[in-house]
């Protein structure tokens, strides 16, 4: 299957693979000015007679990126919306989901302290409501510092100056989100809907910041994605916003024990495909599924029922030198770092094992897994550090350069 890959940046080398058969760069960028990002995706499609597209954006141009084959933008909106996400599953679509709450300013971060503070000082014996603060736009930054409330006033005081400083502080245009803190698994669920239908569903244990991916089994969270899909799919309200009806999702959930039972709760939604169908690497048969499935048509009913005819399609995925610094930084040298924590022993049953696999790495198609890693991310670190930007952390699945004070660095 050729592809003509359409990148505004170089993203996962994808342009050096003998698959793409033209890569394209757009100029335009889709947050600032959409209508050029249209007019351009169009002018590409005309150029080579594109008859599909399926979108993998940036988290800030999901809303460009859906108008075609996937999700309408006014429903983009929502999706990509932490706050309107939960409030859509709890109150429109009758699915479990978590408490939340909107925070416009300071004022309404300091106000929901108070009264979580004086809610728990008024029931002492009770289990203390905690909810953890995030960004409703995506960010680098702060996404993984999982600030919780209630917390004392000094704290709180310290951590908006700290927001401050980083330029990242709640307002009426870029508010945040408190979520009721959940202590517990962490699952990703990635989801493909043709025609109204699940086509492709995807379960992996997952974290805050997850390269590792593996499929399972998990019936209450396939139960709640097929329950969501069928919702979504018969609510009038969703209809008249444009429906679901050809698209990808992933959801991030958590798996709380309680009293002996097990209740799965959404964190969030993202409109977009998930790098854990890497997983469906695993044989010709399998890719042949995933790229049938993705590309839908007339005959994805006989896809599907072939797809539940076979077993063993999926295989464990990771990014090797995503682990590679997990080891070298904190088993080796015990510095805490951005990359998580792997023990040597884990390390090289990943990679001698045969039972993992590079996300990246293809023996029939290596030139992408080595360009990513020895000129890409190099050529974004170098033109990092001679712009004097702080930087975060390499996103070897993504390839780029994650900096401290921006959304991330492109070639």
């Amino acid at each position: 299957m050729e592809t003509l890959s359409i990148m505004r940046v170089l993203k996962n080398a994808g342009r050096f693979s003998k698959y793409c058969y033209r890569f394209e760069v757009l100029n335009a960028n889709p947050s600032t000015d959409p209508a050029s990002y249209a007019i351009q995706l169009a002018n590409i499609a005309k150029k080579y007679r594109v008859t599909g597209f399926l979108p993998v954006s940036q988290p800030n141009a999901s809303k460009e990126d859906s108008r075609a084959f996937h999700v309408p933008s006014r429903l983009c909106e929502i999706l990509d919306d932490k706050f309107l996400f939960c409030k859509l599953c709890s109150e429109d679509l009758g699915l479990s989901s978590p408490r939340v709450e909107l925070l416009s300013s300071e004022r309404d971060l300091v106000e929901l302290n108070e009264e979580l503070i004086a809610k728990n000082a008024q029931n002492p014996h009770t289990q203390v409501e905690e909810l953890i603060i995030k960004n409703l736009s995506y960010d680098d930054l702060h996404r993984l510092d999982m600030f919780t409330l209630p917390t004392s006033p000094e704290v709180l005081k310290q951590y908006l100056e700290k927001l401050k400083v980083d330029g990242n502080l709640m307002t009426d245009t870029q508010p945040w989100v408190a979520q009721t803190k959940m202590t517990g698994k962490e699952y990703s669920a990635a989801v493909v809907i043709r025609s109204g239908k699940i086509a492709l569903l995807s379960v992996s244990p997952s974290s805050a910041s997850q390269l590792d991916f593996q499929n399972i089994q998990h019936e209450e969270i396939e139960s709640w994605v097929r329950a969501f899909v069928s919702q979504m799919t018969s609510s009038e309200r969703i209809k008249q916003l444009g429906g679901i009806y050809n698209c990808q999702l992933c959801f991030d959930f958590m798996e709380l024990q309680t009293g002996g039972t097990t209740k799965i709760l959404p964190i969030e939604c993202n409109t977009r495909i998930h790098s854990q169908l890497t997983m469906f690497e695993k044989t010709k048969t399998s890719r042949a599924l995933l790229g049938a499935i993705l590309l839908g048509g007339d005959d994805l009913t006989k896809v599907r029922e072939n797809l539940e005819g076979y077993s063993n399609l999926w295989r464990p995925t990771f990014h090797l030198a995503n682990d590679l610094f997990k080891l070298g930084f904190l088993s080796l040298f015990g510095l805490k770092n951005n990359y998580g924590s792997i023990q040597l022993s884990q390390f090289l049953h990943k990679v001698f094992s045969r039972t993992w696999f590079d996300a990246d790495f293809d023996v029939d198609d290596m030139l992408p897994f080595f360009m990513k890693l020895h000129v890409q991310l190099p050529m974004l670190l170098v033109k990092n550090i001679r712009s004097g930007k702080p930087w975060n952390k390499l996103d070897f699945c993504i390839g780029k350069v994650v900096e401290l004070n921006g959304y991330d660095q492109h070639v």
